[in-house]
C-alpha cells in the first residue's frame, strides 16, 4: 500500500487541535515549531481524537494520488 493512500485514510478518521501549549516557529535554514521562546526541540502537540468509537467505517476521499 502506498504511503500518501495510507495518511490519506487515516487523516481522514482522526481530527487533529491544538493544545494551550504556546506554538512557537523558529526562522532557521527550515522553520520549525517548538513549545514556547525558550526551547530548541522541535516538537508540535496535537490533540488527536478518532471520529467513530467502533473503527474506521468512513470511506476516503476520492482523490488522485
Amino acid at each position: 500500500m502506498e504511503m500518501k493512500v495510507l495518511l490519506a485514510v487515516l487523516v481522514t478518521n482522526f481530527t487533529f487541535e491544538s493544545t494551550d501549549k504556546p506554538i512557537v516557529w523558529n526562522v532557521a535554514g527550515v522553520r520549525y515549531p517548538t513549545v514556547g521562546w525558550e526551547s530548541n526541540r522541535a516538537e508540535m502537540p496535537l490533540a488527536v481524537r478518532a471520529l467513530r468509537q467502533s473503527g474506521f467505517h468512513r470511506d476516503p476521499p476520492l482523490t488522485n494520488v
